[in-house]
C-alpha cells in the first residue's frame, strides 16, 4: 500500500505520514 502511495503522492497528508 505505501508503495502505490508513494509513487502517487497525490495527498500532502500522505507524503508527511510517509515521511514521518
Amino acid at each position: 500500500m505505501s508503495s502505490s502511495k508513494r509513487k502517487n503522492p497525490v495527498r500532502p497528508e500522505v507524503a508527511e505520514f510517509a515521511l514521518a
